[in-house]
C-alpha cells in the first residue's frame, strides 16, 4: 500500500512554537509522502509587486514549521508565490532545497514551473502536477513564478506523463474564495482531466473545505481548506478554521481510495489538531451534502445563480470605480450604479469572446509593468 498526504493552504506563522498537536504530528508522520500548499513565499524582500489583494511573505525562518509537519514538498503553483517577484519566488525555491523539501508549481521562469514533481514510491512511479488559476502569480518566459493552468497543455502533460509513470495526480489551486463549491465549469474540467488519464485531483485556494466525488473510479477533491491561515476579518466563518487532510491510498491491483481527515485551528492557542469524533462527523456529514450537490447538475447552477446576484453589485462598482479609494466609498455608502447599456455590451463582448479577452489582457499587463 501506498499512502500519500495531501494539506491545504498553509501560511505558516512567525511564532517559534509546535504548531501542530501531538496526534495530528502522529497522523502526519504516517505517509509515505507528503505536501502542502505553501501559500507565501519565504522571503526578506521588501519588493513587493503591485497587485490586487494581499501581499503576502513570511520570513525563512518559518520553514521549521513544514519540516515539524514532515512534509516532503511544497506546492508553490497558488496566487501568492509571486507577492514578492522573482526574489521571493528563488528565495522560496533555494530555502525549501535547503532544508530537503521539495517544490513543484513554480520556477525561475515558465519551463521551470511547469516540471512535475517525479517520486518512485514502493516500486511505482507517481508524477504530481501542479497547477493554478491566473492572477498576478503567473511565471514567463524570463520571469519567475507559477505554473498557469491552461486545459490544452494539462491535456498534453498528463498524456505525456502517463505514458512515463503508473500514477499521475494533479494538484489545482483556483475557485471562488469562501465558496464550498466548485464552479460548473471547474467541475467540467476536473472531469476532463480524469478522462484524459489524471489518477486523482486535489485542489484547494478557496480557503474553505469542499466537496468529494469519484469520476471514472478516480477522486476529485474540490478543496482542502485551510490548513493554517491566519485572517483580519472580525467575524470570520467558522469554516475558515477547519482544514483537510486528504490521504490518497493506492493498493497492489491499483485500486485508489480516498480518507479524509477534518483539521481545526485553535484561533487561542495558534495549534492545528485533528477534530475530535463530535466535529469530525458534523464536518465530514457536511462534505457529504455538498458532494451530493456537486453531482446534481441543476442543484449546483443553483448555489452558483444565487452567488451571482449577490455579487453583482460589487461587481459593477469594481468596473464603475476609478481608484480603490472610489470604489471603497461606493461599498461602505452602498452606493449602486447602473451600467449603461452600452458599457455593459462593450464589456461582456471584451470578457465573453476569446480573441477580444486575449487582447484585453495583453493589453494590460503591458500596462502593469
Amino acid at each position: 500500500m501506498i499512502n500519500l498526504l495531501f494539506a491545504g493552504d498553509f501560511i505558516p506563522p512567525e511564532t517559534s512554537g509546535s504548531l501542530y498537536s501531538a496526534e495530528l504530528k502522529e497522523v502526519l508522520k504516517d505517509k509515505d509522502f507528503s505536501i502542502v500548499n505553501l501559500e507565501t513565499p519565504l522571503t526578506k524582500s521588501i519588493a513587493a509587486i503591485q497587485k490586487t489583494g494581499n501581499n503576502f511573505k513570511r520570513s525563512p525562518e518559518v520553514v521549521k514549521h513544514i519540516t515539524d509537519g514532515f512534509f516532503d514538498a511544497v506546492a508553490l503553483s497558488n496566487n501568492h508565490i509571486r507577492d514578492y517577484g522573482d526574489q521571493g519566488v528563488l528565495d522560496t525555491i533555494q530555502v525549501c532545497k535547503d532544508n530537503n523539501i521539495r517544490t513543484v508549481g513554480a520556477g525561475k521562469n515558465a519551463r521551470e514551473a511547469l516540471k512535475p514533481l517525479r517520486l518512485n514510491i514502493k516500486g511505482k512511479n507517481i508524477s504530481i502536477l501542479n497547477y493554478s488559476e491566473r492572477e498576478f502569480n503567473i511565471a514567463g518566459e524570463n520571469k519567475a513564478g507559477a505554473n498557469a493552468f491552461d486545459l490544452i497543455d494539462a491535456y498534453y502533460q498528463i498524456k505525456t506523463e502517463k505514458e512515463e509513470n503508473d500514477f499521475v495526480i494533479v494538484v489545482y489551486h483556483g475557485g471562488i474564495e469562501y465558496m464550498k463549491y466548485p464552479t460548473p465549469q471547474i467541475l467540467k474540467s476536473f472531469r476532463y482531466l480524469i478522462d484524459q488519464g489524471a489518477d486523482a485531483i486535489v485542489a484547494h485556494h478557496t480557503h474553505f473545505y469542499s466537496g468529494m466525488i469519484e469520476y471514472q473510479g478516480k477522486p476529485i477533491i474540490f478543496s482542502l481548506g485551510n490548513f493554517y491561515a491566519e485572517t483580519s476579518s472580525k467575524s470570520p466563518d467558522r469554516a475558515f478554521f477547519i482544514g483537510l487532510l486528504a490521504k490518497i491510498s493506492i493498493d497492489e491491483k491499483r485500486n485508489i481510495t480516498t480518507t479524509l481527515i477534518p483539521t481545526l485551528q485553535n484561533t487561542n492557542t495558534g495549534r492545528v489538531s485533528v477534530a475530535n469524533q463530535t466535529n469530525r462527523s458534523e464536518i465530514l456529514n457536511d462534505i457529504k451534502n455538498i458532494s451530493n450537490t456537486i453531482s446534481s447538475e441543476k442543484e449546483l447552477k443553483k448555489i452558483w445563480d444565487n452567488h451571482y446576484q449577490k455579487e453583482k453589485e460589487r461587481l459593477i462598482n469594481l468596473f464603475l470605480s476609478k481608484s480603490k479609494f472610489e470604489y471603497r466609498i461606493r461599498k461602505r455608502l452602498g452606493f449602486f450604479s447602473k451600467m449603461s447599456a452600452y458599457k455593459t455590451a462593450i464589456t461582456l463582448n471584451l470578457l465573453r469572446c476569446d480573441a477580444h479577452r486575449f487582447k484585453s489582457v495583453e493589453i494590460l499587463e503591458k500596462l502593469m509593468k
